[in-house]
């Protein structure tokens, strides 16, 4: 899987309790915790309509950025 192979600890429908950006760890709802080198957290849905393939053709286009 293309987030494996980045290194990527992708969590879809994890819910956040806490960020610590100074000892750089995330708390989720359930306790446990992780620590990280880099974070982006996204909030939001899947829109109405949107083209999944999109994004699998972003991934693998050579174009992109990492």
């Amino acid at each position: 899987m293309w987030y494996a192979e980045h290194d990527i600890d992708l969590r879809l429908g994890a819910t956040v309790a806490a960020v610590d950006p100074i000892a750089h760890e995330v708390t989720f709802a359930g306790g446990s915790r992780l620590d990280y080198a880099k974070l982006l957290l996204t909030t939001g849905r899947v829109l109405a309509g949107m083209n999944v393939n999109v994004l699998a053709d972003l991934l693998g286009h050579p174009g992109r950025a990492c």
